[in-house]
């Protein structure tokens, strides 16, 4: 028996040529008495022939797309029996292909409060046709009970600071915000340079230049988006990015949101029962790791910043011993002196 073979996906021209056509019978749809979309006025807004618009028209209603269209003779035009929302997009998406965009739509926690979930979220709806939801295999189970993706810690963000941002971002333009600096009793109002926004370890960050910075100071700074409020752009002002800004090299060179301007050389010895954990991620691009016979390993980078891996550092507790640098060291036991207080019963 030969095996039957999947409909024929169609091209790019054939794809804009088919939308069109859903267009107009969707607009058609909405007016009183559903208007009859003629063929020859959709030959003549794709520039085709009458049978390339038939060879669409056949396209659509049939599988994997089957829009339920008809033909009007008396009218003399085609029409949607039914309404259709979305174009089915995703109508001739592969099981896996399936199984890949129900792991990202789920993966948009991160972008809650940043103005893009609901737009990533009806993106989908319209690129799938709702495939994703509707989509069922085998005993009738649907995908999203099959593969589940959790965004923990995910970075809390508003949504009026994040168009702010944005906007200014786009423009160019100079953005006024109040930032709550760390170990500050209160927000400070700050006037800054928005050069690049990132998405690191599920919490937005803002590279930014702060003019207020002493000479002699890199004004390029880290900014917590989370920590912003009250954001309006500075009258017209527009200020110019430096050519030779690297926003990769920024963003790559810190271990976590945080980075600096330096190059710090981090040796770390991780202890066998710890080993798993650390080794079944890439932490940072430096990373390189060096085993034993013992199990343990050592692991090294090269960072621009201390703050986020002193921190990731003590997650480990001591299943992870810091060989260098020495201020790194440093702030380790300082930090553990510390935590003994917080327990130390007298």
């Amino acid at each position: 028996m030969r095996t039957p073979q999947p409909p024929q996906l169609p091209n790019s021209k054939q794809l804009r040529g088919m939308l069109l056509i859903h267009q107009r019978l969707q607009e058609n749809w909405a007016h009183p008495g559903h208007c009859k979309t003629g063929l020859a006025d959709l030959a003549s807004a794709l520039e085709v022939s009458d049978r390339t618009i038939n060879r669409y028209l056949g396209k659509l209603m049939a599988p994997p797309y089957n829009l339920p269209i008809e033909f009007d003779r008396e009218a003399g035009g085609y029409f949607y029996t039914s309404e259709v929302p979305f174009f089915p997009l995703g109508a001739g998406l592969t099981m896996p292909e399936l199984l890949a965009l129900e792991i990202a739509r789920q993966s948009l926690a991160v972008f809650q409060g940043a103005d893009f979930a609901d737009k990533l979220e009806s993106a989908f709806e319209k690129i799938t046709g709702g495939a994703l939801s509707d989509k069922e295999l085998g005993a009738g189970v649907p995908i999203r009970e099959l593969v589940s993706y959790r965004t923990p810690g995910a970075g809390v963000t508003d949504s009026t600071v994040f168009a702010a941002i944005l906007g200014c971002l786009l423009e160019r333009q100079v953005l006024t915000i109040d930032y709550q600096a760390k170990g500050k009793p209160g927000p400070q109002r700050r006037k800054i340079h928005p050069y690049h926004l990132a998405c690191i370890e599920n919490r937005w960050i803002l590279i930014a230049r702060d003019p207020a910075i002493e000479e002699g100071q890199n004004p390029v700074r880290t900014f917590v988006v989370a920590r912003f409020s009250n954001p309006q752009p500075w009258g017209r002002e527009r200020f110019e990015r430096p050519v030779d800004f690297d926003p990769s090299q920024r963003v790559n060179s810190a271990f976590g949101a945080h980075s600096g301007n330096g190059e710090i050389a981090v040796k770390l010895l991780i202890y066998r029962d710890a080993a798993h954990h650390v080794r079944e991620r890439r932490w940072h691009p430096s990373q390189e790791v060096k085993p034993s016979d013992h199990g343990e390993f050592e692991m090294n980078f090269k960072v621009s910043d201390l703050g986020d891996i002193t921190r990731w550092v003590l997650a480990f507790g001591s299943d992870c011993k810091v060989l260098a640098p020495r201020e790194l060291r440093e702030a380790i036991a300082a930090e553990a002196h510390k935590t003994i207080k917080l327990y130390d019963p007298a």
